[in-house]
């Protein structure tokens, strides 16, 4: 199943690295597993799936080409 990272960031896909960076810290704080009032480990996970796939020009790359499918 694909899952449609810039959705899950809610970013565009124009998205440069500054607000893919700013957006997961967000994320990342908010649904951190030791947060204990919105803490949600499974999102979290995702959250960070995302991040490594969106901050990483070749992956990027790649997810894009999916995306556009």
């Amino acid at each position: 199943m694909f899952t449609d990272y810039y959705e899950l960031l809610e970013i565009s896909p124009k998205a440069t690295s500054e607000p893919v960076e700013r957006i997961f810290r967000y994320f990342a704080m908010r649904y951190h597993p030791d947060n204990r009032d919105t803490g949600d480990e499974s999102r979290f996970n995702e959250i960070v799936e995302a991040h490594n796939t969106l901050k990483d020009p070749l992956k990027r790359a790649q997810y894009d080409i999916q995306y556009m499918d």
